[in-house]
């Protein structure tokens, strides 16, 4: 670890060169704040030193002096704008090396708790705590775990933090001082109480992605069965209208012997044209037909409707349709808000009538 004493390691000058170099110090600069912490506030004995790391692993000094000061002094207005690495004094710290079995790694968090309350004179609620796996440690025996265990007593924790976050101080890494400067510690005493706000802001982008793909999909489905009620309708119109051209040219029927029985037919039954009325004068709010056929007296028609139930006895008090019923179950619609269904009728002949 080597330490720089720097001129004024404060004012950083981007440098003012080519349009590549302005990218490569932009690209800089996002890396060291989307990274490992590039400031460093170390505590020794009731005083501070604040140190900015650099790329290389050497440490540029920026401030120093009593660190009940900090929230109040020059380096505050440094840290409060940027993540930074806090080392509190080991001499208030109880270290130790633990040997466990190598089986237990899974199981590391409560092993450590356990041990807090044995090896230390504070009980695990009343201490923070960090634990760091030594994966090359010589004095590992083959199928032992080498465990560095580090304890602090939450009172003096408190005391030390407390201040730094009342003055909007927030340290990403709590560690001490006894650790490598020149590199982020990998011990971390921080309680894992607040959760990372970039995280939050994660599942925030990404539920109102879903919310508005759902709304999306929701509308598209809307419009495609809004076009396709309005081709059944278009389609229903146009079959009335071939219907009732039809039934107008059935006036030129032949004029051989079969004229008479035509002509007493026709007396005897109703025009089409009062049918198809009358069906639309009975019909429901909220009925709609998708299919209509008439062979001789018998009348087929089916479609959607929300009140199904109700349409054997509106169509059985027409005074041209009798034997009304349904030809086949109602079903609900896909939508979910109408029934399909398909009844048959009888028309009554006008002497019945």
């Amino acid at each position: 670890m080597s330490l720089v004493s720097p001129v004024n390691s404060e004012a950083r000058i981007a440098p003012a060169v080519s349009w590549r170099g302005w990218a490569r110090w932009l690209s800089q600069l996002v890396v060291s704040k989307a990274g490992q912490p590039s400031l460093l506030l170390v505590e020794r004995d009731g005083r501070f030193e604040c140190f900015r790391r650099r790329r290389n692993g050497q440490l540029a000094l920026i401030d120093s002096g009593a660190f009940e000061d900090v929230p109040t002094g020059r380096t505050a207005r440094i840290l409060r704008r940027q993540s930074f690495d806090l080392r509190l004094d080991a001499a208030n710290t109880v270290t130790t090396v633990i040997c466990l079995p190598a089986a237990g790694r899974n199981h590391i968090a409560s092993i450590v708790q356990h041990q807090v309350d044995r090896l230390t004179p504070w009980s695990s609620e009343k201490a923070v705590y960090g634990h760091v796996i030594l994966e090359k440690s010589p004095s590992a025996a083959p199928g032992e775990l080498t465990v560095r265990l580090t304890v602090m007593s939450r009172a003096i924790f408190s005391a030390r933090t407390a201040p730094l976050i009342e003055a909007g101080l927030r340290p990403a890494l709590v560690g001490v001082s006894d650790d490598p400067l020149d590199r982020p510690s990998i011990l971390n005493l921080k309680p894992n109480v607040d959760p990372l706000h970039r995280t939050h802001r994660g599942y925030g982008i990404f539920i109102a992605a879903a919310i508005a793909g759902a709304a999306t999909a929701a509308f598209a489905f809307q419009a495609w069965a809004n076009h396709q009620r309005q081709v059944q309708s278009s389609i229903m119109t146009q079959e009335i209208e071939h219907l009732r051209g039809a039934l107008a040219g059935t006036g030129a029927a032949s004029k051989t012997g079969g004229t008479v029985v035509v002509l007493d037919r026709k007396r005897r039954s109703w025009p089409m044209v009062l049918v198809l009325e009358d069906l639309s004068a009975v019909l429901p709010d909220g009925t709609y037909l998708t299919d209509l056929s008439v062979d001789g007296r018998t009348l087929r028609i089916s479609g959607l409707s929300s009140a199904p139930s109700d349409l054997i006895a509106i169509l059985d008090g027409s005074a041209l349709l009798a034997h009304v019923r349904f030809t086949a179950p109602v079903t609900r619609d896909r939508n979910g808000d109408r029934d399909s269904f398909e009844i048959e009728a009888v028309i009554v002949e006008r002497s019945a009538w």
